[in-house]
């Protein structure tokens, strides 16, 4: 129960690497057992390039109550930006300042800057109805992220934290496997 997955490119090689840190035989049981609560569970991924050097770090702190606001973290731990949750409709994307600049939506899985253009658009990849029934059975699920426009920094790397808030904050610890095109 433990997050360690590859994000494909549209040709079919790695592009990306994600690793959880911190999880321990301890942790993995008590993951196992308790399920239904692992929204609320606190998990730090390292995404790492093909050829492992770190891009970033997406933490998501315990949340008692709500969905916590997630962090994006350089390779020297310093904010890139956060992800904040908004009531069932998607994440707000936030600089290094907390200050808003787009918003990923849920449900269209559209990510968008504050003048409503669109910039990018997450789709859920599958090969047909088998294999959108294999995802919805064994956790494993595959998205495929379109870029619009040439994204610009934080907002490149907010992009590809999405999904991971999704796996972490609403999927209940569903592994996650993705394709950037």
């Amino acid at each position: 129960m433990e997050a360690n997955y590859t994000i494909w490119s549209a040709d079919g090689r790695p592009a990306a690497y994600v690793r959880e840190e911190g999880v321990n035989g301890a942790r993995k049981v008590f993951r196992a057992l308790n399920q239904g609560t692992q929204n609320n569970a606190e998990r730090r991924l390292t995404i790492m390039r093909p050829d492992g050097m770190p891009l970033f770090t997406f933490y998501k702190p315990y949340g008692f109550a709500h969905t916590p606001k997630m962090h994006i973290l350089s390779p020297h731990n310093q904010p890139i930006g956060y992800l904040r949750k908004r009531a069932l409709r998607g994440w707000e994307m936030l600089d290094a300042y907390d200050r808003q600049i787009g918003y990923y939506e849920l449900y269209t899985g559209r990510v968008k800057d504050n003048a409503e253009n669109d910039l990018a658009l997450f789709r859920r990849a599958s090969e047909g109805f088998g294999d959108l029934l294999a995802q919805a059975f064994t956790g494993s699920d595959r998205y495929v992220l379109r870029q619009l426009v040439q994204l610009p920094e934080p907002f490149r790397t907010l992009t590809l934290a999405c999904p991971l808030a999704f796996d972490t904050a609403v999927s209940q610890n569903r592994s996650l496997g993705g394709l950037l095109t």
